[in-house]
């Protein structure tokens, strides 16, 4: 039982830690940098970040074969695992609150203890968040490849309103966590 619990803390910890930069590699599978192919007319082709021999059009085969993979691991990566971690917290969501913990929430415990009962999934929002801003924000503007401005601004109207957001909510236990998250 030991054995099991260590083994689920384990696995869960894994699986946080590093869904941020499993998640950026799979989106930069379709990452795409546009460069000028002729000055003179303006003709433009864009490459894959990830394979500069790629080029990212619906056309090319070997594109369109990534693809699929993508969305494999878009799904199975940066979409299930908040989402079973959403799911998590939603079972032993009564026992938290009630203090009555017992292994499952002990196992998870660093996805909630720094939150107020009421703020229990918070930490889900916060990879949202974490997910949007290291991932998503690669499918902004990826006509002219990955360097435009536009998507800085979009990140920084995000987590403007994610500042905003948490401190209305205050989901902290403690003052000094609020503080340094803001």
């Amino acid at each position: 039982d030991v054995y099991k619990r260590q083994l689920l803390y384990w696995a869960i910890l894994v699986a946080y830690l590093a869904l941020p930069s499993v998640s950026r590699s799979i989106f930069k599978s379709r990452q795409c940098e546009s460069y000028d192919v002729d000055v003179f007319t303006g003709e433009r082709r864009s490459y894959l970040v990830a394979d500069l021999t790629v080029l990212c059009s619906a056309d090319d085969d070997e594109y369109r074969g990534l693809d699929a993979y993508f969305w494999a691991f878009f799904a199975l990566w940066p979409v299930l695992v908040p989402l079973a971690f959403l799911v998590l917290l939603l079972w032993i969501r009564s026992e938290v609150r009630a203090q009555r913990v017992r292994a499952t929430a002990r196992a998870c415990r660093f996805l909630w203890r720094d939150y107020d009962p009421r703020f229990l999934f918070w930490e889900v929002v916060d990879l949202g968040r974490k997910l949007f801003l290291a991932s998503l924000v690669l499918f902004i503007q990826t006509d002219d490849g990955s360097s435009k401005l536009l998507r800085l601004v979009v990140a920084t109207v995000v987590s403007a309103l994610y500042a905003a957001a948490l401190a209305l909510a205050k989901p902290f236990k403690r003052d000094d966590d609020l503080y340094l998250a803001c």
